[in-house]
């Protein structure tokens, strides 16, 4: 019985030693898509700086990673694969694609694969529309709005917006 406990504690190691790794490569692939994600609005926002918008985008949200950016054409044509919707260097660009790796370390896994980092990338495209939205809803609580007096003052002042208060629907 003791030699099988044994074993299976050293099987249940091993599986939490992965189970970690893997969930850490998860983590920093997650990270790693958002900053990506926010490197590729940023550049779609400023198509003729496309580069250097997403590279101060990405180091300001992850510090040190490798950044490319293509700039191009984005067709949301539902016939086409996702995949092959934007279309790199097609003029007038419209879209910015943006791809980010970086290293990311192996606490367990390094005894087993003989490596302590993995590298990882992830890839984000953004478009600038070319409409203006033709539809737009709002969801809220109508618990509280804000509207009229010195609240809709200040509130207007920071948010450069009309805003108007009632609370539960009385006004």
């Amino acid at each position: 019985v003791a030699t099988m406990v044994a074993a299976a504690g050293a099987l249940l190691c091993v599986l939490a030693a992965i189970v970690v790794d893997l969930a850490s490569l998860a983590l920093a692939g997650r990270s790693l898509q958002g900053a990506a994600d926010l490197a590729a609005l940023s550049a779609a926002a400023n198509l003729d700086r496309a580069h250097l918008a997403a590279e101060t985008t990405a180091r300001a949200n992850l510090g040190e990673v490798a950044t490319v950016t293509v700039t191009g054409r984005y067709s949301p044509d539902a016939s086409r694969a996702p995949v092959d919707r934007f279309m790199a260097s097609a003029a007038p660009a419209n879209a910015a694609r943006v791809t980010l790796t970086r290293a990311s370390s192996l606490y367990f896994g390094r005894w087993i694969v003989g490596r302590s980092e993995v590298t990882l990338s992830r890839t984000a495209v953004a478009a600038v529309p070319a409409d203006p939205p033709r539809a737009m809803f709002s969801i809220g609580s109508r618990l509280a709005a804000v509207e009229g007096g010195i609240a809709n003052a200040l509130l207007s002042g920071l948010t450069g917006s009309s805003v108007n208060l009632s609370v539960m629907d009385y006004e």
